[in-house]
């Protein structure tokens, strides 16, 4: 009997040349998104950045929006504001930002085994959905060249990225909490209680800023944090302003 997540996934996938699509394709692909999905969560648990701002994440397929999982955050703007920040706030925002980006394909290359790759792949661009506007890797590369700088250019930002995304699952506890929350979509198909999400990260929450390796290449520092919140509220409350004004 399918259970209601293999039942979704089935019928968001069209038969592929008029055959059938097997139940074997549709658990391996709910296991791909599940661990996915997970990662993204895990490495925002991870680094800290706008942790909390996390409040749903689903492997069920949804067709307005032609996926088949995603991760629901609310009021979290570093991203379309980070070109705005100072240098070292978009430095340290921007590496966090792209762990949390890449770490949902990473996750899959680990399953793949071909997690040695990876960091190529990001570098040459070895997958269509970079050119796919709102992807994780076309994202990624925009945040990439918003912390491009003169003898730093995008790509080595984005294989640096890459490397350490894999790194960073590589650390147990984060490889666990992927597994758990991997485990538990797999099953209900979402989590949609933040309570819940920090209860199963609990072990690697903030972990970065408790390890120096991962202190010192995030440029983590509490000062750092207060400043990014400080420029958050500032954007935040600069483009309320932008739709008032618009409304009237």
């Amino acid at each position: 009997m399918l259970s209601a997540v293999e039942a979704a996934h089935l019928a968001a996938w069209e038969p592929i040349g008029g055959e059938k699509t097997s139940l074997a394709f549709i658990r391996k692909i709910i296991r791909r998104t599940a661990y996915h999905e997970a990662a993204h969560t895990a490495a925002r648990m991870f680094t800290g950045h706008e942790a909390a701002h996390v409040v749903m994440v689903s492997i069920l397929p949804d067709a307005a929006t032609d996926t088949l999982g995603r991760e629901r955050m609310e009021r979290a703007i570093s991203e379309p504001y980070l070109a705005s920040y100072p240098d070292q706030i978009k430095q340290a925002c921007g590496r966090c930002l792209l762990l949390g980006m890449l770490a949902g394909r990473a996750a899959e290359a680990r399953l793949d085994d071909s997690r040695d790759r990876f960091a190529d792949e990001v570098t040459w661009r070895e997958c269509e959905s970079w050119e796919d506007e709102g992807t994780d890797f076309f994202r990624a590369a925009r945040i990439a060249e918003i912390m491009a700088r003169p003898g730093v250019p995008a790509h080595r930002v984005l294989r640096l990225a890459a490397s350490w995304t894999v790194e960073m699952l590589d650390v147990p506890e984060v490889w666990e909490t992927v597994e758990q929350l991997a485990s538990v979509l797999i099953v209900r198909g979402e989590i949609a209680d933040p309570d819940e999400l920090f209860g199963a990260c609990e072990a690697i929450r903030n972990m970065a800023f408790r390890l120096p390796k991962w202190r010192r290449r995030l440029r983590l520092r509490h000062d750092a944090r207060r400043s990014s919140e400080v420029a958050n509220r500032k954007a935040g409350a600069g483009s309320g302003r932008m739709r008032k004004r618009r409304s009237k």
